[in-house]
């Protein structure tokens, strides 16, 4: 026989067992729950856009020519090893492998939209730590900056890859299970130390700035959590400060005795202030890359003024259960609330694409993939394309290069004589003597033009020149093989080709 407390204990016990797990399985969010509908609606129509409309095998063949400065890429240990002896080799010798995918179109565009997807996932992880609304749509202006970037063939994938890391190692950092101590502080000082290394200064001053930001809202109370005392606090926010000024000072010691550069110029490594990247971009796409990597930290300090300003109400479940146990779940919803709310929610998911879509607008330039087009037509050999495209530029616009690579479509489908003038001619197009200090471009032109007439020994030197300015620099090293075949000389060949085999 068991008494009624001991019935009503039997009977009480399961049921909140069960009533706490059922609580625990609705507060695990599922997979499609931990993507917003901004990310859902966002990401899958930016990789559609870049794979039809951007189409990123053309930015494959602009690397080393239009885009002069972009990191290159071979196989093998000492090129890996070359470029480990500067800070921020590794993300220099990634971001170079990643844009080999950009000869598939489908395939680059896939490596861009993850490399966006990213940056905007640890910039909501991030802002949430701050408990700041809205995380997951405002983590998406740095993803539009960074897609907006891509669509003028631009490549800031150097720059992305470093705020990466340090958006990475800052959240690593920050979910470390440690107190803050002499442990924590060497653990900070290791991921600072190591960001450096390997993302040079741009994800150095990222770990950096979102450490502090970390720092100072881990001294203000956190939503529905017991409040730590004030001297703890203030004793966190010392600790992590610390790590800062130490980890500043092995960075300073590591590139002035181990890299042996100066430390200023270390520390400006990747950034978009002085990245080679962004030497020949105009303003606006400079401007885009520069948003790219100071958002993820301006959200933050955003969230955190707002954080001290208005603070956080946290949720009541309690008051909401009392809420809702009054109310009748049979009885008829609130339809003008709910309609309200549905048209609240695409409005913000829509947003992204809204913005991306402005920027698009702003920033149109009729000329720019015409111009691509036509290098990447000529690449190819393809000078059938070439004249089909020239039917469809823009009138009364013209550019120096596209006019050359007319020519010599004109030239090899045997219609130079008849045709000429029936296109836009510009003297300098025809040995593009525009520019007062020949580029990469025109000299990688110019060796196409010479060998094709004949001038042998003309087209090797300005090979020779590009493969000394830019070492391992795919299309010269394909040029001076042809070269030495035409002269006669297979091993030489031999010793060029074999090189080329790394790229």
């Amino acid at each position: 026989m068991t008494g009624p407390g001991e019935a009503k204990k039997m009977t009480t016990r399961p049921e909140g067992k069960e009533a706490v797990k059922k609580v625990g399985e609705q507060a695990k969010p599922s997979a499609l729950q931990l993507l917003s509908p901004s990310y859902l609606l966002f990401f899958p129509f930016c990789f559609t856009y870049l794979w039809v409309a951007v189409e990123p095998n053309l930015l494959y063949y602009c690397r080393g020519t239009i885009l002069p400065d972009v990191p290159q890429f071979v196989t093998g240990w000492s090129f890996l090893r070359d470029c480990l002896a500067l800070p921020g080799g590794l993300v220099t010798y990634v971001s170079g492998f990643l844009s080999q995918g950009y000869y598939n179109a489908w395939l680059g565009a896939a490596i861009i939209t993850l490399t966006a997807f990213y940056l905007a996932k640890l910039t909501r992880r991030h802002l949430a730590i701050i408990c700041f609304a809205r995380a997951s749509t405002a983590s998406t202006l740095p993803a539009v900056a960074l897609l907006l970037v891509y669509c003028r063939y631009e490549e800031p994938m150097p720059i992305c890859l470093a705020e990466l890391l340090g958006l990475l190692l800052s959240l690593v950092f920050e979910k470390l299970p440690m107190r803050p101590g002499p442990i924590r502080t060497v653990a900070g000082c290791v991921l600072a130390t190591a960001g450096f290394c390997l993302g040079g200064g741009a994800t150095f001053l990222v770990f950096a700035t979102m450490a502090a930001i970390h720092a100072l809202a881990g001294a203000l109370p956190i939503p529905n959590r017991p409040l730590d005392s004030i001297k703890i606090r203030k004793q966190r926010v010392l600790w992590q400060l610390l790590v800062l000024l130490v980890a500043a000072g092995i960075a300073w010691v590591l590139a002035e005795y181990v890299f042996l550069i100066p430390a200023s110029q270390a520390f400006m490594i990747h950034t978009p202030f002085s990245s080679p990247v962004t030497i020949g971009m105009k303003g606006f796409p400079k401007v885009l890359t520069i948003l790219m990597y100071v958002l993820p930290p301006a959200l933050a300090t955003i969230a955190l003024i707002g954080r001290i300003l208005f603070g956080r109400r946290g949720r009541k479940p309690a008051a909401v259960l009392r809420k809702a146990k009054g109310k009748d779940r049979h009885g008829p919803a609130p339809r003008r609330r709910l309609s309200l709310a549905i048209l609240w929610r695409v409005t913000v998911a829509a947003l992204p694409l809204v913005l991306l879509a402005a920027g698009l607008y702003l920033d149109r330039d009729s000329r720019r993939k015409p111009f691509v087009l036509s290098n990447y037509y000529s690449r190819r050999g393809q000078w059938n394309e070439i004249l089909e495209l020239s039917r469809r530029l823009p009138k009364g616009e013209n550019n120096v290069y596209v006019n050359h690579d007319i020519n010599r479509a004109l030239y090899h489908t045997g219609r130079l004589p008849y045709d000429m003038f029936r296109y836009p001619q510009a003297i300098p197009g025809l040995l593009l003597t525009h520019e007062q200090r020949e580029s990469d471009l025109t000299q990688l032109k110019l060796c196409d033009i010479f060998l094709e007439l004949g001038h042998v020994n003309m087209a090797e030197k300005l090979a020779s020149e590009l493969l000394a300015i830019k070492s391992h620099f795919g299309p010269a090293v394909e040029k001076l093989a042809w070269i030495s075949i035409i002269k006669g000389y297979p091993e030489t060949a031999r010793v060029y080709l074999n090189a080329l085999r790394k790229d």
